[in-house]
């Protein structure tokens, strides 16, 4: 969001970033739920209707010359492990083959109404997701092909500047803007509720319902606020998406996936393999990543599973 705000109005990208911030911490607190719904509507109508058209765009206006070898020229950029981009790209991808979740959608899955509403649901939203999913590694591909040395940072603006119609940058612009925000909102959310309500409350901490609204919009704002310190630190989406992921999926993901698919342990069992994913991050990060240039999203996943599996045959849990 920021580095869109940042080109298309012309201020320095760290400015960008805060105005950025102060405008989801803002309508997340005031809004609450309400907003956070809001702008997910929001996000629908932009995949509906602004992806397809940045696709018609790029075909109409594009002029593609140079696509001779451009499947051993992606194939190239793939597996490249000379470069810590290679690398990276390798990690989502390895990480795309794990059924995973997020907080953000386990909050969706909760609040609906039967988990025959909630599987009817998801059935029609992952056709959809993969849909879009197929229609932005197109809009990746084609972009490469028109121009292989494309920063990360400025793909946006070289979509806008190359391919959109006059009428149509407005819209774009508005609608790139509402999903980016949507997607952040709807974390901000999410981890103000589940520490609030999910974590205080069981302890008998915020047991007043207005207590718990004060907490998690001052929950919400200290969120913002790391979150505004990470991006002005990151330079790149990657890296940030990285960091931020290995708070979570090397921590939870194998556990939940395994009680999902009905394999059955004890609290100590899942704590041990939480705990072994956490220190297997520190570790990797501190001594590993700096020599094999792989980060530790992957090594820590494995870790959790291996200890889950162990700790629970040693300890005999049935």
């Amino acid at each position: 969001m920021a580095s869109t705000f940042s080109y298309f109005v012309g201020v320095p990208t760290n400015i960008a970033v805060i105005a950025s911030a102060f405008i989801l911490v803002t309508y997340s607190i005031s809004g609450g739920i309400r907003a956070v719904a809001f702008t997910d509507v929001m996000q629908f109508i932009t995949f509906m209707i602004v992806v397809p058209s940045i696709i018609i765009s790029i075909w109409t206006v594009g002029d593609f010359n140079n696509i001779d070898g451009v499947g051993d020229r992606i194939l190239d950029k793939m597996l490249s492990f000379n470069s810590i981009s290679g690398t990276d790209y390798w990690t989502f991808f390895l990480l795309a083959l794990v059924p995973s979740t997020s907080p953000a959608i386990f909050q969706r899955m909760i609040i609906g109404r039967t988990t025959s509403q909630v599987k009817k649901a998801h059935y029609i939203a992952g056709l959809i997701y993969w849909i879009f999913c197929l229609m932005s590694a197109l809009i990746g591909i084609v972009l490469f092909v028109y121009n292989p040395n494309i920063e990360i940072d400025t793909v946006f603006g070289f979509l806008v500047d190359e391919f959109t119609y006059a009428g149509l940058l407005g819209v774009n612009l508005a609608s790139i803007l509402a999903m980016e925000m949507s997607t952040a909102d709807s974390h901000l959310n999410t981890s103000a509720v589940m520490i609030s309500h999910d974590l205080c409350k069981p302890f008998g901490i915020l047991q007043n319902e207005r207590a718990q609204l004060l907490f998690s919009r001052v929950f919400i704002f200290i969120v913002g606020v790391l979150g505004t310190v990470m991006s002005l630190y990151f330079k790149d989406l990657i890296s940030l998406l990285l960091f931020t992921k290995n708070f979570y999926d090397p921590i939870v993901t194998m556990p939940l996936l395994m009680s999902i698919l009905g394999f059955r342990s004890s609290p100590r069992v899942v704590l041990c393999a939480m705990f072994s994913g956490f220190v297997t991050v520190i570790l990797w990060k501190w001594k590993v990543q700096p020599i094999v240039g792989f980060d530790s999203l992957i090594p820590a996943m494995l870790v959790n599973t291996i200890t889950f599996f162990t700790v629970h045959y040693i300890l005999g849990e049935s």
